[in-house]
């Protein structure tokens, strides 16, 4: 396979798939959006490697280092996906065209499986249910590798644009489907493009009444498109059905959560969550009751840093590859030996592929994401392998369980802070 130069976006020898697209091409948000959300990224990573040498790549030296990093453990997830697929394109390649573009999936997953077992590494998979329909092979070799699966929805569709009753029967579509296949209990949800935020709560009672033990959708930052800022970073519960005064309503109005009220958490010194008023969080409680685990959901966040105050994703996909590799892997070790916590990471499979076709009409901040570093995914998998184990959700949730605390979400605000938002509209991810 011929590797494409780096840093050249659309090389001549990349078929492109804008034969298959309508004839008009998007629109693309004002100029001074994608500008400022391109300069907020080059400026993060600016201050990050500024601030290396001062906050982060002490840990390198520290004389245990080596000791930690053999108990150290990584949670990878994947979500399986086709490289058409990504909800920065949806404007231009609509879910009735999927089928008529090239699929990489197997080819693709089946790499990402080989570096898996090159590392005696497991992984939690989260599979697009129609793509389980298409390659129902593909998924019972994933669950025969000992590998989780686990539900990404059926069709990609955000959770916040569907209605309650939508997204219950879409889940219930894609949790058939991948049970009958591996013939076990799904237990693991996470929502295309992290789309559980404070206007989707009601989403989780869903997930509990289908049979979901946990989720991992929502990402504790602040951007358009996803996140809940202030959320825990690490592992913790979420109360569900009657016992959440933010969640009771959801099964029939999806807008009741923005009338009810709760406690936010606040950001304490190195990024830990402290408990607000009449809400407790106790992240190390080994002793919930019963009742409490039953009327609740875990959440497995994505990993996030703190950095001069913000809460910063770390979780993988296009961080993976944007940020310098060693400022990836200093902040990596941050989290599980400073702060002594595993790292969730998430990965797709055609990040694995830079010779994929390239979609020629998505905007430029869209393009930049999908294809950035993509020659340098493999290589910095598997290094990231070599260091330290990966394993999945389900062989660490009983710990994860016992020792998660609760944290009930604050209902919608009317306004968010700008502190950290910039425009991800067309975030892939």
């Amino acid at each position: 396979m011929t590797r494409r130069k780096p840093g050249k976006l659309f090389p001549r020898s990349q078929p492109a798939v804008s034969s298959l697209l309508p004839a008009a091409s998007c629109q693309l948000p004002a100029a001074g959006c994608i500008w400022y959300a391109a300069g907020c990224e080059l400026f993060l990573v600016r201050c990050l490697l500024l601030a290396g040498n001062d906050s982060i790549t002490p840990l390198l030296t520290h004389a245990a280092t080596h000791d930690v990093i053999g108990s150290a453990v990584i949670v990878l997830t994947v979500d399986l996906e086709e490289h058409f697929q990504v909800s920065g394109f949806e404007s231009v390649i609509p879910r009735e065209r999927w089928p008529r573009f090239e699929s990489r999936l197997e080819r693709n997953t089946m790499l990402l499986l080989e570096i898996l077992a090159s590392h005696s590494a497991s992984a939690t998979f989260f599979v697009l249910a129609w793509n389980a329909e298409r390659y129902p092979g593909l998924v019972r070799r994933i669950h025969a590798a000992g590998h989780e699966i686990a539900c990404h929805s059926y069709a990609h569709h955000l959770v916040y644009r569907q209605t309650p009753e939508e997204f219950r029967q879409d889940t219930r579509r894609a949790k058939g489907i991948l049970e009958a296949l591996i013939g076990q209990p799904v237990v693991g949800y996470r929502a295309p493009s992290f789309s559980i935020t404070r206007k989707s709560l009601w989403a989780l009672n869903i997930l509990a009444d289908e049979g979901f033990q946990y989720d991992s959708s929502i990402f504790p930052i602040l951007r358009d498109r996803y996140g809940i800022p202030g959320a825990p970073r690490f592992p913790y519960r979420i109360p569900v059905g009657n016992g959440s005064p933010v969640l009771k309503d959801s099964r029939t109005d999806s807008q009741a959560i923005s009338t009810q009220h709760s406690a936010l958490s606040a950001q304490g010194p190195e990024g830990s969550e402290l408990p607000a008023a009449g809400c407790p969080l106790d992240s190390h409680s080994t002793d919930l009751p019963t009742q409490q685990l039953n009327n609740s959901i875990l959440e497995i966040p994505p990993s996030t840093i703190r950095f001069l105050g913000l809460t910063l994703p770390l979780g993988g996909g296009g961080y993976l590859r944007l940020f310098p590799e060693p400022l990836f892997r200093n902040a990596l070790e941050r989290i599980l030996i400073a702060q002594r916590q595993m790292a969730v990471l998430y990965v797709h499979p055609w990040e694995l592929d830079p010779e994929q076709p390239r979609v020629l009409r998505g905007s430029w901040l869209s393009t930049f994401r999908q294809y950035v570093n993509l020659h340098k995914t493999e290589g910095r998998l598997r290094r990231l392998l070599a260091t330290f184990p990966s394993v999945s959700i389900r062989t660490v949730l009983p710990r994860l369980t016992a020792e998660a605390g609760t944290w009930a979400p604050a209902a919608p605000r009317a306004a968010e802070p700008p502190a950290e938002r910039y425009d991800t509209r067309h975030d892939p991810r």
